[in-house]
């Protein structure tokens, strides 16, 4: 039993936030002198806030019955586990604040040691809490929420490092960037959902705008956000030039969008769910790298 909850907290998006804490401290390292215990600290706690906000998620999604009128992919479609009854609703709420309160405690800590947290603390513990039951059902809320949360996760770990936010250009296009990439993530894995969210009250922009051309366009406009930043980052020179090699996964992108216009099933699109993750966890590397060479 024990195996199933551990597997219920490796989710595929497990890492998402831990890097994009670690390109934060990358970034704070370029121009200041980082504690590497406190960095490790911070990553652990920011795991842990993913954990939380993953499971949570899932154990609301079932209780709503959300995950009885998907249909199951690789990306979408909640929780297998408990789908399938290997875990319990109760156990996977328990876990789900069993991992908030020790990503809490952690935050605490740091908190005390470094005020300056304080903002992006509050927007971590604000989301993990409310997301899934309340914030998805403000209009058009739940993708810049996603966006929003890892740039917090990002500058919020410069933050800490550095204890201060001079010279957290570098930390801010790149947890922009990040942000809007996993959003890039969201938009997709919602379009097989669509009408099960929306008949459960979500009301995220893939719900409410329902059309899917008019959705491929509320994907590219997300998609394109990153590139310009990057762009941007290196005409101001702020980001490294070779982060610009991010370009040539423009054609995953490309289509991504074209499978959003087209979709017909679940079975021929999540091929294509599946080039879009490799679009942005190649884009998260290239800034990934990229940073990591700037600050060695």
């Amino acid at each position: 039993m024990i195996k199933y909850y551990i597997k219920e907290m490796l989710e595929p998006t497990i890492l998402l936030a831990p890097i994009a804490s670690v390109v934060g401290m990358l970034s704070a390292d370029i121009f200041y002198r980082i504690n590497i215990i406190t960095a490790v600290l911070v990553v652990i706690g920011i795991l842990l806030g993913q954990i939380s906000v993953n499971v949570l998620d899932d154990y609301v999604d079932f209780k709503k019955g959300i995950d009885k009128d998907t249909k199951q992919t690789k990306f979408s479609g909640g929780s297998v586990l408990l789908k399938k009854g290997l875990i319990t609703l109760e156990g996977t709420l328990a876990l789900g604040l069993i991992t908030f309160a020790f990503a809490l405690l952690i935050g605490v800590y740091i908190f005390v040691n470094h005020p300056i947290i304080l903002p992006f603390l509050a927007i971590g513990v604000l989301s993990i809490l409310f997301y899934a039951k309340y914030l998805v059902r403000v209009p058009f809320l739940a993708e810049p929420l996603m966006a929003i949360n890892y740039f917090a996760v990002t500058v919020g770990s410069f933050a800490i490092v550095a204890n201060s936010l001079n010279y957290a250009i570098t930390a801010a296009i790149a947890g922009a960037s990040i942000g809007i990439l996993v959003t890039t993530l969201l938009v997709v894995n919602e379009v097989p959902d669509k009408k099960a969210d929306k008949k459960h009250g979500r009301k995220s922009g893939v719900v409410l705008i329902n059309n899917n051309k008019h959705i491929r366009y509320f994907y590219l406009f997300w998609v394109a956000i990153p590139y310009i930043l990057v762009l941007l980052g290196v005409i101001l020179r702020v980001m490294p030039p070779v982060v610009l090699s991010s370009f040539i996964l423009l054609p995953f992108a490309i289509m991504v969008s074209n499978a959003i216009k087209s979709y017909k099933s679940n079975k021929t699109f999540e091929r294509y769910m599946g080039f879009n993750v490799i679009h942005a966890f190649s884009f998260m590397l290239v800034i990934f790298f990229a940073i990591l060479t700037a600050a060695l």
